[in-house]
């Protein structure tokens, strides 16, 4: 019985809410509508690269105005220009010497060349991703 009586107060609360929404959006549409052809879209924080696979950027070099990206799939590394143009690219996937396997956690730039951080080793690269030596790493961490 007291369910009931509730009832009516309840569709009073919900009309008073419904009309108070409707006229906060008259209010917002009208200071909308005085901005009208005030706004320029202009992009500044993406790039198109012709790449099929999610791509991770990673690190910037400032001298030489390029991003190092990581894909996320194959793991191939890569340097992509303002223009979203893939300067250099290289798989170093596998075994030998200056090849991570699938254990690569981190890539940046290094110095004069680059750096990637695979388990418990740094592997060390050229401008043009020669291999140039690895350096262990006992505490597990980042240079």
């Amino acid at each position: 019985m007291k369910a009931n009586h509730l009832k009516p107060f309840g569709v009073v609360i919900f009309s008073l809410l419904a009309i108070a929404s409707c006229s906060s959006n008259t209010s917002t549409e009208s200071r909308n509508s005085n901005l009208e052809g005030s706004f320029e879209l202009v992009k500044v924080d993406s790039l198109m690269v012709p790449v099929l696979e999610p791509l991770q950027i990673t690190d910037f070099n400032a001298d030489t105005e390029k991003f190092l990206a990581l894909g996320i799939q194959s793991k191939n590394t890569m340097e992509i220009d303002f223009e979203g143009n893939v300067t250099n690219k290289v798989d170093l996937t596998g075994e030998g010497p200056g090849h991570f396997g699938n254990g690569l956690t981190e890539l940046g730039y290094w110095q004069d060349g680059m750096i990637i951080y695979g388990p418990n080793v740094y592997f060390t690269y050229d401008q043009e991703w020669n291999y140039t030596g690895r350096i262990l790493d006992n505490a597990g961490g980042w240079i």
